[in-house]
């Protein structure tokens, strides 16, 4: 019943009503659960350290422009929620997660991207964020802007930045490596830069370098 096709069958098959009480069996709290109304849940099993049988279930954004990202434990008792993570989806209602191992190769760390930060009249900040699982509990190892647009704003003008992030393989059995290219237009001028992020043990978090400019083409 753990696997992914089954138990997203299972929690997404009825009424939205039967639908929110599933979701409440597994320890949710009726709030949260009912952000799942007409929307379909998505559930995955990850890899956690110390070994045991984890999973995550996720509502996606819907009307009321929020989602979460709930952490399950298989216990005596079945599935169980133990630690659940809310978003803010104004602008596009586009959070969305992935599964990748990051820190280490047998160990799932869960990215999140397009999560809204800030909103205002003209004005949108989304981050992307990287969780740990740690005891059992989501821990927050990296956040950075991911979108930021604004028009019309006080003391500004037009920005649109827009920040794509990829993972790349150290040699050997290391961390990963996250680099993000951010392209930054503001009044019609275009920058380009990268970065990375390197997994630091003793801070317990994805540290950033320096930003570097990318020459453009003539």
């Amino acid at each position: 019943m753990a696997q992914r096709p089954q138990m997203e069958e299972y929690l997404n098959s009825g009424t939205d009503e039967e639908r929110v009480q599933k979701i409440l069996s597994l320890g949710a709290k009726r709030e949260s659960a009912e952000l799942a109304f007409g929307d379909q849940v998505k559930w995955r099993v990850i890899r956690s350290d110390p070994r045991q049988e984890m999973a995550l279930l996720f509502t996606p954004c819907g009307s009321l422009y929020a989602s979460i990202l709930y952490l399950l434990k298989n216990t005596d008792h079945g599935w169980r929620v133990v630690d659940d993570v809310g978003f803010d989806c104004h602008y596009d209602n586009n959070v969305y997660f992935e599964v990748a191992s990051l820190r280490r190769s047998n160990i799932d760390d869960v990215p999140v991207h397009h999560e809204c930060e800030e909103h205002g009249t003209g004005f949108v900040k989304q981050n992307f964020n990287v969780f740990a699982i740690v005891s059992s509990r989501f821990k927050l190892v990296l956040s950075t802007e991911e979108i930021v647009k604004a028009s019309g704003w006080p003391g500004g003008g037009e920005l649109d930045q827009l920040s794509l992030f990829a993972t790349v393989q150290t040699t050997g059995a290391g961390p990963r490596i996250i680099e993000e290219t951010r392209n930054t237009k503001e009044n019609g001028n275009l920058t380009v830069e990268k970065r990375d992020f390197r997994w630091s043990q003793m801070r317990f978090r994805f540290v950033p370098s320096k930003f570097v400019k990318v020459k453009q083409p003539e």
